[in-house]
């Protein structure tokens, strides 16, 4: 497992962490400002400095259940399910925001082993859980997520409810929803050949990015729309555009392959889908999200060495 580290005196830690005393009121709204999710492992190590600080019962479950997603992404997913059981195990019945989390988590658990049923089960009950806690941010977490484990309409009327909700939404961290969610409709409209409505939405998502991070995502977003368009031409200056700012990346790598593949450039193709596959090969977010575009890259370009 990447980063794979021995388990036991950690764990042990996080069970004994319920009997600490509670020194600090930190809030569950700092949890965005400790999350860097291209740095999962950094993120862990914030979140265990974090529970070692005490603080309420509801709040020493939150936080397990960020470090259980933490170990997730960094695909340690025997460590993360620990991690969340033992936080399962000490709920009281009172924590419903923690107990939400903690649901949320195992869901994503499962998803991104592809437990697709189990997976389900866990984000349907994380919906109810973080509306009886009027969590409108987990509430739409949790919809995006069970959005991502259904497909055709089923998952386009889940993404655009869960739109509408951060769209009207008075809390400011949920309406920053916006974004992903117009990235989650441009990719299943992408699925389904809506590719006009896929552009649509990677432009709308241009438009509610918070940062020049994600408005980047957004414009390789609209590169691949541009390209399932056949405005293959268009397409590629994007995604060289966009190499130029951030060198090395494998999803514009990738994308870039794929200009070339449909305008007939076999050798680039393969050339860069070589090093797509290298900088990916430990993506927790393409690993999850795009397996079938990682394996139809390896079949082009002929890396038939392990899995990814």
């Amino acid at each position: 497992m990447p980063g794979g580290r021995a388990k036991g005196g950690r764990e042990r830690g996080l069970r004994n962490s319920f009997c600490s005393p509670a020194p600090v009121q930190s809030g569950i709204e700092h949890f965005p400002g400790i999350w860097d999710y291209r740095d999962p492992s950094a993120s862990e190590t914030r979140f265990r400095s974090l529970l070692a600080q005490g603080g309420s019962l509801d709040f020493r479950l939150q936080v397990m259940s960020q470090i259980g997603r933490a170990l997730c992404l960094q695909r340690r997913f025997d460590e993360a399910a620990a991690v969340l059981a033992d936080a399962a195990a000490a709920l009281r019945g009172g924590e419903s925001t923690a107990a939400a989390r903690v649901v949320l988590e195992r869901g994503r658990v499962h998803r991104d082993q592809g437990e697709i049923v189990q997976a389900t089960a866990c984000f349907r009950r994380a919906l109810e859980l973080a509306g009886q806690a009027a969590e409108p941010y987990l509430t739409v977490d949790a919809l995006h997520m069970l959005g991502h484990v259904q497909t055709g309409d089923e998952a386009l009327q889940t993404f655009r409810g869960a739109l509408d909700l951060a769209r009207g939404s008075d809390d400011p961290m949920t309406r920053r929803w916006q974004c992903t969610l117009h990235d989650n409709l441009s990719a299943a409209l992408c699925r389904r050949g809506d590719f006009a409505g896929a552009l649509a939405c990677a432009e709308e998502m241009e438009k509610a990015a918070p940062d020049d991070s994600r408005k980047r995502d957004a414009r390789w977003r609209r590169g691949r729309a541009l390209r399932r368009m056949g405005r293959i031409p268009e397409a590629q200056a994007l995604q060289e555009t966009l190499l130029l700012e951030a060198p090395g990346d494998g999803w514009i790598l990738g994308e870039l392959g794929e200009c070339h593949w449909d305008a007939g450039r076999t050798a680039e193709a393969s050339a860069a889908f070589e090093k797509s596959l290298d900088a990916l090969r430990n993506n927790p977010w393409a690993l999850a999200g795009e397996p079938d575009w990682l394996r139809s890259m390896r079949a082009r370009c002929g890396d038939g060495n392990g899995a990814i």
